[in-house]
């Protein structure tokens, strides 16, 4: 038996409940990518330099196979060439290429891939090039491929690559064929991603086709400017690829007898480096940790049936079933229940305790969720209210207060530079036990100089930096300053190298010393932009700081005027806090015969002392 206070707050990590987050993630499914590309002639051209339509798709297929290889090698990736010579797909049809069934990425893969990017006389040998194909067929192909899929897909994604705007060359009983199997497709969740590519001469025309094989929910009036550069390319493929997946599907109860269907989604969550695994060192095949229990007096493995869990009262111990202690954790079917409503200045920037979840209405479970989603959505924006509900998002999840935020997707000064959705932000509050208090404790005398240097170095600079030098360094910050920065351009150079190192190894290739920090400051754009305005604000306080040395010097026996008022106060406050060593001889000496008083000497110490015994520190 084991003790059960000791294994309760670890209660998910237990071996003999491993089965209930197996049980999440079959629920949630794999994410699949095929991708489609073009081969015809056309494809063949050049795109942008020295590069072709067909190599720029075939580099951005290997950088998505290298990412999910690193981030996501569980996910399933294929690739299907189309306008080819040769055929290969379950149905024969002709000029239809299945180069990669859907499955796990490789190495292999994505050496091949290289060949036919740096080569692509190696493709035409192989594969060839061919105008004569049925687009139907391809849509056929496509539904075969996901549909020889045994395991479970949490989402079925076509990429389709073509500069092709009318496959069908306006024949009607092809169009009409492909209108079919694109309904087909439509019925079955495969959704299509196109990624369409054109140049300067022949600009991609959405309304003689892929108007009527791709729905606008789909992607195509999100997309209404083909492609036309490679950067735009990759930058689409990069938004495309992620897809967000459901975090949670439960209940939305608004009242006994009254609920409905919602999807939780994260948002924004830390992108973090996996952690290292175990392989056997003969096969580099990764090795599986097993846990088997054995007792002690018969040496026989136990079931987890016979493991109890114990918990002392009363110099007894009280035994538990793995079922029983199973329930003591559940606190409830998955669900989000509606509590009341608070107005907007209830809730506070600091109750925000962990990134918040957003959630979606689910039409597909509950027939008019998105209907009384959006009149409740519509009515708390209209009162300016949210709504305080009990959370549990998955079965042995602890509950939480969260409040639903609302937000109606539309654009506004605070959210211009961001993605806008319509939903309910849900936002994690906090229990009493995860407050907590300030405790009151008077510092050393020593340390109070380090916890306020900002306000003495505010207070000095008040007093020493004029009004030349602070105008000369505005005029640098308008010239160097962003108007809009966007976040998402500004990647992790940690994460880019350790990704780029796997990479490397995966390919057996050498590994990169440097990846780009796009953090550090661009000097050149800074010397372009304001290098003249920095050289005279450099070469006024170098002048400023020589007048100064001047000034300070010894030997020189002028009388120097002080160029600075500085206040009763402002010395007293130095004075208190032994700062007076900062300034100048002359600056004490016009305060001591300001307030009537001599020094011992003219020496810096006497004359500090004389302030500081007027004051009576």
């Amino acid at each position: 038996m084991s003790n059960w206070i000791q294994n309760f707050e670890n209660f998910e990590d237990d071996p003999l409940l491993e089965e209930d987050e197996d049980d999440f993630e079959e629920r949630t499914g794999l994410d699949s990518i095929l991708w489609v590309i073009d081969c015809s002639p056309q494809m063949l051209s050049s795109f942008e330099d020295e590069h072709s339509f067909f190599e720029t798709a075939i580099s951005c297929v290997i950088k998505s196979l290298q990412n999910k290889i690193i981030c996501s090698d569980s996910d399933l990736i294929g690739v299907l060439f189309y306008g080819t010579k040769k055929k290969q797909n379950a149905f024969g049809h002709e000029n239809v290429y299945l180069l990669y069934d859907l499955d796990v990425p490789d190495v292999d893969r994505i050496l091949k891939l290289e060949t036919y990017q740096n080569n692509s006389d190696s493709f035409l040998d192989e594969l060839g090039t061919s105008e004569k194909y049925a687009f139907s067929d391809v849509l056929w192909t496509i539904s075969s491929v996901f549909s020889s899929v045994t395991k479970k897909l949490a989402s079925k994604r076509v990429f389709l690559v073509t500069n092709q705007d009318n496959p069908d060359q306006d024949d009607i009983k092809k169009l009409r064929s492909s209108k079919t199997r694109a309904k087909d497709l439509k019925d079955l969740e495969i959704s299509i991603d196109l990624f369409a590519m054109e140049d300067a001469q022949k600009p991609f025309n959405y309304d003689l086709f892929f108007k009527e094989i791709i729905s606008e929910e789909e992607g195509i009036s999100k997309s209404v400017s083909a492609i036309s550069k490679f950067e735009q390319f990759e930058q689409k493929v990069r938004s495309k690829q992620v897809k967000k997946r459901t975090a949670f599907k439960i209940p939305f109860v608004i009242h006994e007898g009254l609920q409905i269907s919602v999807l939780g989604y994260n948002l924004l969550i830390d992108q973090k480096k996996g952690l290292p695994v175990n392989l056997e060192s003969k096969t580099n095949l990764q090795v599986k940790t097993t846990t088997k229990y054995m007792c002690e007096d018969t040496a026989q493995y136990l079931l987890p049936t016979d493991i109890k869990y114990f918990y002392e009262y009363g110099g007894e111990r009280v035994v538990f079933t793995k079922e029983e202690l199973v329930g003591l954790k559940n606190f409830g079917d998955p669900s989000l229940v509606l509590l009341g409503f608070k107005p907007f200045s209830a809730l506070k920037m600091q109750q925000n305790i962990k990134h918040p979840s957003f959630i979606y209405p689910n039409e597909l479970d509950v027939a008019g969720s998105s209907s009384f989603f959006a009149h409740l959505l519509d009515r708390m924006l209209y009162l300016e209210r949210v709504a305080i509900c009990r959370l549990i998002p998955r079965k042995n999840s602890a509950p939480r207060l969260v409040a639903l935020y609302p937000d109606n997707g539309e654009k506004t000064e605070e959210n211009v530079d961001s993605d806008a959705f319509y939903g309910f932000h849900v936002i994690y509050l906090p229990f009493a036990d995860d407050r907590r208090s300030v405790i009151d404790f008077k510092l050393p005398e020593s340390k109070k100089l380090f916890f306020n240097i900002y306000f003495y170095l505010d207070l000095l600079l008040r007093i020493l930096v004029s009004e030349q030098h602070i105008e000369s360094a505005k005029k640098i910050v308008k010239k160097v300053g962003l108007k809009k920065i966007d976040p998402s351009y500004f990647f992790n150079p940690s994460l880019q190298t350790h990704f780029a190192n796997l990479q490397a190894l995966a390919l057996k290739r050498s590994i990169k010393e440097d990846v780009e920090d796009k953090t550090l400051p661009k000097t050149e754009s800074i010397h372009q932009r304001a290098g003249e305005l920095i050289k005279i604000h450099n070469e006024f306080c170098k002048s400023n700081l020589v007048e100064a040395e001047e000034e300070a010097r010894p030997e020189k026996k002028k009388k120097i005027e002080v160029s600075h008022d500085i206040s009763d106060a402002n010395f007293e406050i130095l004075a208190k806090e032994g700062l007076l060593s900062s300034l100048t001889v002359p600056e004490l000496s016009t305060f001591l015969k300001k307030i009537g008083k001599k020094a011992a000497s003219k020496k810096k110490a006497d004359v500090i002392e004389a302030i500081v015994k007027h004051f009576g520190f």
